[in-house]
């Protein structure tokens, strides 16, 4: 029992040195914390600057602390970050600095360690100089722009004939600026328009149609709308509006084709085609597959306005309606000629399918149930989806091989249906009445 008793004032000597190491490293370990000097560096019109070196160093001139300096560059939201070094001591001085515009000069800060973490330390430099020409791409408005690297901008020279070339491109730095080196050499009578467009990448690519700069509130989505930009109105800075798309959800119609050449009948891709409906609201953009295959869906009861942009051609709107009678146009061609692409129903603008000759619906109008015979002969499973006029799917229900497809409408108000049954066929679409 002495024995025991004996050793425990050295146990407990232990283990007051190690709670005492273990504090000492947990404080270190805070002030070490307590250190960082961050900030932006920014131009005087609010754009943030990427790739700008910032030094963060001692304050000679009033202070007798002494470390190495330290080199940070801004990401590609502008920001920098420092640790100050452990020897800086609270109230110790110090400086962050960054070239000027000018190349030549540079913006400084002369700051005091707080003993805490500093942030929000912005360096303000000026706009470059417009040896070159830039500008903005606005998405929808001039209060929303692409994040950095998500937008192109497209140098395209427009030549007499509307003899139209590709120049040169630059992506979108912070906050949708963009700069062009230099304003390019055109020939004799050429002019020089712009385009932007999102990247494919883009969470917005779908949100916004690349278009044409027209002015700084309007846009163009075929190369014909696009203005000529003269080197003096590049010095005040160009900014390129993309119109913002409804992209529907929910509408029961799909409108849909192929683009061809008109001498070789040979399939065209990488065709854009843009939708808007009559009042020029754009909807919705779309490129022609490998195959030359477009198709715009998920859309409303309407008629539309379907158009491409081919580079010094004519692009004339199609008119295009669909409706109860006629839920999905899916035979559009558009023709691709020596002076213009356009669009044409070239059948019917009924619904084409394989499927539709081989199953009935019955009966319609209907009361309580409909059914559709001939489907049950049909390999595989299906799902049959009903949907109203407004686009409001009432009904959907997937149904296994051999099973008869029975759809209750009792419950729905009367009016007009869609009806529509989806196999590995095909797809067949009706016109139900209730």
């Amino acid at each position: 029992m002495r024995l025991k008793y004996g050793v425990q004032p050295k146990i407990n000597d232990t283990m007051n040195r190690l709670y005492i190491l273990i504090l000492l490293v947990c404080l270190a370990t805070a002030a070490n914390a307590q250190r960082q000097v961050t900030g932006m560096v920014l131009r005087t019109n609010g754009d943030s600057v990427q790739n700008a070196k910032v030094h963060l160093y001692a304050d000679t001139l009033n202070d007798t602390i002494s470390f190495a300096p330290l080199l940070d560059s801004t990401n590609a939201n502008g920001f920098f970050q420092f640790t100050l070094p452990a020897s800086v001591p609270v109230g110790g001085k110090f400086v962050i600095a960054t070239l000027d515009c000018d190349s030549t000069t540079y913006v400084t800060k002369n700051l005091s360690y707080t003993g805490a973490n500093m942030y929000g330390n912005n360096l303000i430099i000026c706009v470059s100089p417009t040896t070159a020409f830039a500008g903005y791409v606005h998405l929808g408005s001039a209060s929303k722009r692409p994040p950095p690297q998500e937008a192109r901008v497209y140098l395209i020279s427009k030549c007499p004939g509307n003899v139209l070339s590709f120049i040169d491109s630059v992506e979108t730095d912070t906050n949708g600026y963009f700069q062009v080196d230099s304003f390019p050499t055109l020939g004799t009578g050429c002019e020089l328009i712009m385009k932007a467009a999102l990247k494919t990448t883009s969470s917005d690519y779908k949100k916004y149609l690349p278009a044409y700069h027209e002015t700084a509130n309007t846009y163009s989505l075929r190369w014909s709308g696009g203005k000529e930009i003269s080197l003096a109105a590049s010095k005040n800075g160009v900014i390129i509006l993309l119109p913002e798309a409804m992209n529907p959800h929910g509408g029961p119609s799909v409108i849909a084709g192929r683009a061809i050449d008109s001498m070789t009948q040979n399939r065209l891709p990488d065709k854009v085609l843009f939708i808007t409906d009559m009042n020029d609201v754009t909807i919705d953009h779309s490129f022609t597959d490998h195959n030359g295959n477009f198709s715009f869906t998920n859309l409303p009861f309407g008629t539309y306005k379907v158009f491409g942009d081919v580079w010094g051609k004519d692009n004339p709107d199609l008119v295009v309606t669909v409706d109860a009678d006629h839920v999905n146009i899916l035979n559009i061609v558009f023709t691709e000629n020596s002076s213009e692409f356009r669009g044409a129903i070239a059948v019917s603008v009924a619904d084409n399918s394989g499927l539709q000759s081989a199953v009935a619906i019955y009966p319609n109008p209907a009361r309580d149930i409909v059914y559709i015979s001939g489907a049950e002969k049909i390999d595989g499973d299906k799902q049959v989806t009903l949907t109203a006029t407004s686009g409001a799917v009432v009904y959907r229900n997937s149904y296994s091989a051999g099973e008869k497809i029975a759809v209750p409408v009792q419950p729905l108000p009367q009016g007009i249906y869609i009806l529509q049954l989806a196999t590995g066929q095909g797809t067949a679409t009706f016109r139900l009445v209730k």
